[in-house]
């Protein structure tokens, strides 16, 4: 009985282990999104800063993996030592690592894609307005006539 409860209380450590990788992965990637967006006008700045958010994204995403790949590794020396079947939870943190690695990488794409548009653009080009430079203060107005 002993011996059963210290397995589990094995096992439930490196689940906590693994949440604590992924805690970490997450705060570097959302760290590297915030440098991404950093600078909103396409200039030399903005590319600098989204190589640089890239660069924390990837780093994050790496992070992740190394600890879905360690929790893994433990559970199946964990397993083998007891004679059993590897646990599926190992199966279950490559994809959610998989899972958010996507949704970083999709979040990162996004922000190349839309760098420097104004959420407000559409509406100012059918307006004939020629500048679409991204203005905060006309977000949180709503796009209304400041003069």
């Amino acid at each position: 009985m002993q011996e059963r409860l210290a397995y589990d209380r094995t096992l439930l450590a490196n689940e906590r282990t693994f949440a604590a990788w992924l805690r970490t992965g997450l705060s570097v990637a959302a760290g590297g999104i915030a440098v991404a967006h950093l600078v909103p006008e396409p200039s030399r700045d903005s590319l600098v800063a989204l190589a640089l958010g890239a660069a924390f994204v990837v780093l994050g995403i790496t992070i992740m993996a190394y600890g879905a790949h360690q929790a893994a590794a433990v559970a199946g020396r964990l397993a083998r030592d007891r004679n059993e079947a590897p646990p599926r939870s190992a199966r279950a943190q490559y994809l959610v690592t998989a899972l958010v690695s996507v949704l970083l990488a999709a979040v990162l794409l996004f922000l190349w894609t839309h760098r420097g548009r104004s959420p407000n653009a559409a509406r100012a080009a059918g307006q004939g307005r020629q500048d679409n430079r991204y203005d905060p203060l006309e977000t949180l107005l709503g796009g209304a006539d400041r003069t």
